[in-house]
């Protein structure tokens, strides 16, 4: 966007660059110096203006969702302590600490630092976790993080679709049943024919950086 930008500019200014040489060609007739100069400073300070418009839009379109977080190569590292998270555990108890790579990061227009990180975590008898979290910062203070996402199958399927935005967070948490068990003793006897899909939707609305549950 930048790049085309300065093409924008450098077409306009070669534009009134000609008709400021033909001032000398036709006596002043196509354009005064002064009228140049207004012009030339109108079209710098429109630019600029612009310029700075679209930074901040772009600071404020902060859309991640799950294929996001799954996309995105992980980066730098962030240490948590399991007392600054909260969200749905699915009763699984949080190490005391946690260390997380960070898919995406960015600051809000009023400097709001938004991160969408990821951790590989172990639950009873190793069962490997996917947990994706959503923490926001001020400065080096992070402020909240909210649990996104627990992938992981323990004769359930655990997984989830959630949508981040600059002031609100969608999720919608996923319990899938593959299994049939009997109904007298409990014990697994096959796949169900039609796994049985239980949806549980939370929102979040973020307000100066504090995740707040609705």
């Amino acid at each position: 966007m930048l790049k085309r930008l300065l093409i924008r500019i450098s077409v306009i200014l070669s534009l009134l660059l000609g008709a400021r040489s033909c001032e000398g060609n036709y006596g002043g007739r196509m354009i005064g110096t002064r009228l140049f100069t207004s012009l030339l400073i109108a079209v710098l300070f429109g630019a600029i203006l612009f310029a700075c418009t679209a930074q901040q839009s772009s600071q404020k379109a902060i859309y991640w969702t799950q294929m996001v977080a799954q996309k995105s190569p992980l980066q730098d590292s962030i240490m948590f302590t399991h007392d600054t998270i909260y969200g749905e555990t699915f009763g699984f108890r949080l190490p005391k600490q946690i260390r997380t790579g960070i898919c995406e990061e960015q600051m809000s227009s009023d400097g709001y630092t938004y991160r969408l990180l990821r951790a590989k975590l172990a639950g009873e008898n190793d069962i490997p976790i996917e947990a994706t979290i959503l923490s926001i910062s001020k400065g080096n203070k992070i402020l909240d993080a909210v649990i996104l996402s627990l992938d992981f199958t323990f004769e359930t399927e655990h997984f989830a679709h959630f949508v981040v935005t600059t002031d609100s967070i969608h999720i919608h948490r996923y319990e899938v049943e593959h299994l049939e068990y009997d109904k007298e003793t409990g014990e697994i006897i096959g796949n169900r024919n039609t796994p049985d899909t239980t949806i549980y939707s939370s929102l979040y609305l973020i307000r100066d950086g504090h995740i707040i549950k609705q």
